[in-house]
């Protein structure tokens, strides 16, 4: 294929986007960096109107923008169905409310589920010129979310859900990155269903930031199980609520790293609800709020260094060679690697975290979060 790149034209073809009304549709690129359909955010790009799945492998689906005074959802990719990317890239997106209607999905915007595998949704906004508040800057998922090998990173939405909102009642997230998404409140991800219920493992959660309300990293209205996994040096603006929050009835945290998150009042890891119910081993959390954890849990400072490419599909924090996470953590679902695709277990036992730490990895000490009083910093 001679052509790396296909611009919509908006200028004869109003409203400028490809409409598929087919009920499913498989789209096979050469690759995401061999091909991408973008619209140079004179419009959406992708807007799937049938009720079955909009399967896309091997494209990129950048630049696009929706806007609208009615329904502003779906700056790249809009669909009634299930969307499913796989090796694909989304990037660049935004979708623009000019009325008293919050936007929606600036990447991504489903009515159905969202499937993530190997592919990456980024730098993409969601807003509105009212105030009224956005939902979703990187993805808006009325269903349930599957991300593996997935990445969600430097959106923003000028409301809730700076990464991805989920409505729907089963997200399910594995060996992917949540990092560097802003929003004004629940800065990383927002998973708004109240009985509804969530996994996270051997995945990472970095950098997220609420920039006016509070949590900064995840905030699970139902029940949250992390296992084998790092939330580090998130932060928000309030001193209520931590950035890990959880407000269902169930709280499962197994061999997770919690640390170097903060608000306005100091280090701020995780906060649960007086009524929740936390199960727990073999986690090092260092500051949590409302949250009864056991006796043998570690306080310490984790020791990691910055969000890096450390191998795998997705960035990682490493673990230094002095980490309190080695050899202290454990396995339970099991596990064959960490999310680096590296052996899940090497030594004594399993380390605590998504990063296994290995021979010649994490030698040089760096200092690595921004904010007074957290550690690592």
């Amino acid at each position: 294929m001679g052509c790396s790149t296909i611009t919509l034209d908006t200028v004869t073809h109003v409203p400028g986007d490809i409409t598929i009304s087919q009920a499913n549709l498989h789209l096979l690129g050469p690759g995401s960096g061999s091909l991408t359909i973008r619209s140079n955010r004179y419009s959406g790009v992708l807007r799937h109107t049938g009720t079955g799945t909009l399967d896309i492998e091997g494209l990129t689906i950048a630049q696009g923008k929706y806007v609208s005074d009615n329904q502003p959802v779906g700056g790249c990719i809009y669909s009634k169905g299930t969307v499913s990317l796989t090796n694909s890239v989304v990037d660049h997106c935004a979708a623009l409310g000019t009325s008293m209607v919050g936007a929606r999905g600036a990447g991504v915007y489903t009515q159905g589920d969202l499937i993530l595998d190997r592919s990456s949704i980024s730098y993409s906004n969601a807003y509105n010129v009212e105030a009224i508040d956005a939902y979703g800057g990187g993805a808006f998922v009325s269903g349930n979310l599957k991300a593996t090998y997935a990445s969600i990173s430097n959106n923003y939405v000028s409301g809730s859900g700076g990464g991805a909102c989920v409505a729907g009642s089963m997200t399910s997230i594995s060996s992917s990155t949540i990092s560097s998404n802003r929003a004004n409140a629940m800065g990383g991800l927002y998973l708004g269903d109240v009985n509804g219920s969530a996994e996270v493992v051997d995945s990472t959660i970095s950098g997220n930031e609420a920039m006016i309300a509070h949590v900064g990293a995840l905030y699970a209205r139902g029940d949250l199980k992390l296992t084998n996994s790092t939330v580090a040096f998130n932060h928000d603006h309030t001193a209520s609520y931590a950035e890990v929050s959880v407000g269902g009835a169930h709280l499962v945290l197994e061999s997770s790293i919690l640390a170097g998150n903060g608000n306005a009042a100091g280090p701020a890891d995780l906060w649960t609800k007086a009524t929740t119910t936390i199960t727990a081993a073999n986690n090092l959390v260092v500051a949590a709020s409302g949250a009864s954890l056991p006796a043998n849990t570690i306080h310490d400072c984790p020791q990691l260094d910055p969000l890096a490419d450390n191998g795998g599909f997705t960035l990682t924090h490493a673990i230094k060679p002095t980490s309190p996470a080695i050899d202290t953590g454990s396995n339970p679902i099991p596990l064959a690697f960490d999310q680096t695709g590296y052996v899940r277990k090497e030594g004594v036992e399993t380390d605590i975290g998504a990063f296994e730490w290995r021979t010649g990895t994490g030698q040089e000490r760096v200092f690595v979060g921004g904010f007074d009083g957290l550690c690592d910093q």
